[in-house]
């Protein structure tokens, strides 16, 4: 049996046996691993460098090449199987970033100010709607929902 390799932007990850996902975005790639074993090889200027994860290991390797890795809850990250996105002390642009991910309509955010701030929450995905007025009754003073789109702007008098 031949393993199976998932290649995202220069960065392949190799299944044994395991159930892992693999989300890019504008920071770089993220693996995540529930069960099992992965090897993750990042292409970097210096060389490859390879990492083996172990259940509830997110490694992220951004544009850059740059390697992190963290501890995740495996019940958090993997809540988008059953419809969910569940975020835990985020930036509300790390939130977009997963939202949109999941969503048809991107929401998109005016205030570039607002986009550092920390959320948490859980959400439907494609729920666009709850998410943009959730945002909206949380920045109540700079931010308000548009009724004909997506986009969280800022009030004329925040």
């Amino acid at each position: 049996m031949r393993p199976f390799k998932v290649e995202a932007r220069g960065t392949v990850v190799t299944a044994v046996g395991t159930e892992f996902d693999v989300a890019t975005g504008s920071g770089g790639v993220d693996v995540t691993l529930a069960h099992g074993a992965v090897l993750v090889s990042a292409r970097r200027a210096e060389g490859a460098r390879t990492m083996r994860l172990t259940p509830g290991d997110e490694v992220r390797i951004a544009s850059d090449g740059d390697v992190q890795s963290r501890r995740v809850d495996l019940a958090r990250a993997g809540a988008w199987r059953h419809g969910l996105i569940d975020l835990d002390h985020v930036t509300l642009a790390a939130a977009l970033e997963e939202i949109n991910r999941h969503s048809a309509r991107r929401i998109e955010v005016e205030d570039a100010a607002a986009l550092n701030k920390i959320v948490s929450g859980v959400f439907k995905v494609g729920d666009e709607a709850a998410v943009a007025e959730a945002v909206s009754g949380l920045f109540d003073e700079t931010c308000a929902r548009s009724a004909e789109e997506p986009v969280i702007r800022r009030r004329p008098n925040g």
